[in-house]
Order: C-alpha cells, then sequence, then structure tokens
C-alpha cells in the first residue's frame, strides 16, 4: 500500500493543475454520485434506526430477565463477564442496537468527511497537505493510535467513551479522505465508488452469513493474528526492497482477503463472544475491519500496469 501511495502523491502533486475547466462537468457528475452514495447511506441507517429504537415497550417483557447483564457506570461496580450469547433475547438485542448504532454513526461520519474533502478540496487540498499541511496527517495517525489506546480505558465510562470514539473516527474519517481525494485528483474518483459499493456488498454478505452460520469462527483469531502481522511485515519489507506492480496487486487482494476473514470473525465475536458493556469495542473492531477492506479493494482497483 505504501508503494501505491506514493506513486498516487506523485500523480496528484504532477497533475493537480491540469484538472481546469475541461473536468468541470465530470466534478459536477461525480459530486452528484457521491451525494447519491451518502444519501443511500444516510436511508439505510435511518432505516435501520427506525427498526431498532421504534415499538420498543411492545418487544419489552412484562417481567425484566432472570439473567440480566449487570451495567458498568462506575469503575467500583463489578463487571459482568457473561457472553451476551447466553443472555436472554431482549438483551441480546438491546447489545446488537448499541453495536450497528454506534458502528453506523461511525461510517455515516466517514462517507460525509470523505465525501466533502473530495468534492471541496481535490487537488488543491492535496496540494495543501504535501506542502504546509503535512502536519495534519500526522496529528491524524497520532491521534488515531492515542484514541484507541484510550478506548480500553474509557470503554465502560460514558460519555468519555463516545467523546473518545468521535476522536477516533475523526482522525481516521481525515488519512481516509486524504487517500480518497489523491485518487479524486488523480482522475479515479470512480474507483472511489467501485470500492465503496464492493466493500458495502462483501460486508452485507459476510454478516449475513455468520449470522446464519452454526460454525465456530472463533477459532479463527490466532490464525487471523499472525496473517495480519505477516501481511504488515511483507508490506514494510516490499516498500524497500521489491517494490512492483505484480507484488502490490498480489498484497492488496491478500488484504482483501484478510479482512474479509476479519469481518466474519469480529462479526462472530460480536454475537457469540463480547459481553454485554463491550458495545463500544464491538463496533470499534467491524468499522477497522471495513475501513481496512475498503483501502485494500481501493489500492487494487487503482494499480495499473506501468507502460515502461
Amino acid at each position: 500500500m505504501d508503494d501505491s501511495f506514493r506513486r498516487l502523491q506523485e500523480a496528484a502533486a504532477a497533475g493537480a493543475g491540469s484538472l481546469g475547466a475541461g473536468s468541470g462537468s465530470n466534478d459536477q457528475t461525480m459530486e452528484y454520485m457521491l451525494l447519491a452514495t451518502a444519501a443511500c447511506y444516510l436511508g439505510v441507517f435511518a432505516l435501520l434506526g427506525v427498526c431498532a429504537f421504534t415499538s420498543r415497550r411492545e418487544r419489552q417483557p412484562p417481567e425484566l430477565p432472570l439473567r440480566a447483564p449487570q451495567f458498568q457506570d462506575s469503575g467500583e461496580q463489578p463487571f459482568n463477564k457473561t457472553p451476551v450469547a447466553d443472555l436472554d433475547m431482549v438483551w441480546r438485542k438491546a447489545f446488537l442496537r448499541k453495536v450497528y448504532a454506534i458502528l453506523g454513526v461511525q461510517l455515516l461520519t466517514t462517507t460525509a468527511l470523505v465525501a466533502t474533502m473530495m468534492m471541496k478540496g481535490g487537488a488543491d487540498l492535496i496540494t495543501w497537505v504535501q506542502s504546509e499541511g503535512r502536519w495534519t496527517m500526522w496529528t491524524a495517525m497520532i491521534g488515531s493510535f492515542v484514541s484507541l489506546f484510550g478506548l480500553q480505558c474509557v470503554r465502560h465510562r460514558t460519555p468519555h467513551n463516545m467523546l473518545v470514539l468521535g476522536a477516533f473516527t475523526l482522525c481516521e474519517s481525515w488519512m481516509i479522505g486524504t487517500i480518497c481525494s489523491m485518487y479524486y485528483a488523480n482522475g479515479m474518483g470512480i474507483l472511489v465508488l467501485e470500492a465503496l459499493a464492493l466493500t458495502s456488498i462483501i460486508f452485507a454478505g459476510l454478516t449475513v452469513f455468520t449470522m446464519q452460520s452454526k460454525i465456530d469462527f472463533s477459532v479463527m483469531g490466532p490464525a487471523l493474528f499472525v496473517s495480519l502481522l505477516a501481511l504488515i511485515v511483507w508490506g514494510l519489507f516490499a516498500r524497500f526492497f521489491f517494490a512492483s506492480v505484480v507484488a502490490s496487486q498480489v498484497y492488496a487482494l491478500c488484504g482483501v482477503v484478510l479482512f474479509s476473514l476479519f469481518i466474519v470473525y469480529d462479526t462472530h465475536m460480536v454475537l457469540k463472544q463480547y459481553s454485554y458493556d463491550e458495545y463500544i469495542m464491538g463496533a470499534i473492531q467491524l468499522y477497522l475491519d471495513i475501513i481496512n477492506l475498503f483501502l485494500f479493494i481501493l489500492e487494487l482497483l487503482g494499480i495499473k500496469p506501468r507502460d515502461d
């Protein structure tokens, strides 16, 4: 990914001034497509919200279930380690509503910010980020890691967990928006929409498959962790020793396969293994899976054989 990212930077810098009046109609078409995509996502999340949060009293049982989870509002109360799959159905539904509602807000925020950066920033934004605005990428990168580790400390404390989660989402959205703006400035904005569509289809299909499957996917955890470490080491090694189109294609394809498997694994963990108070971590895991899958698909679509 690093080699493709570097090539996009060079192409965007070289072609920043070439997106003039001749590409006005294409820019306008891209804006309409991005707005339509964002509207579709907003409609889907609104529909999910209506289904999840309306008529809750009708679905509420007459009595409190015997095996109700213990909520952790402060550090002094005990924490229930019971997996959500072992709780009554009303608590399982409430847990899934929280996880996917948070995930929906994260994805909607990222989509809106990325679309705004692409349509309003474009080549000018990339030129600024590559010069005096370089600090924004470093700030977003460091802020993403700091907020992610901070969530481990405050994930059971409201509203601290939501504030840190919001900071993490904004940092990730800025980095993704910068990458997508590079594609847009280089005349490959349509690839962003294609990657978004493919990611949505893969995530929806794998989620439905995992929810309907009786297979215990928790055994995949160690293998996925080792594979992720191998992919990271491979990416760092390839950047310095054998950067090539074929290596980049294989690397991106492996990333797509790996994070597709992570979606299956993390969805299974959300459904079966997490305890009731771990809804923040469940949403974070799925969000990272979707974002990384999108970036690897985008990289795979953007790799083209060199003419020389």
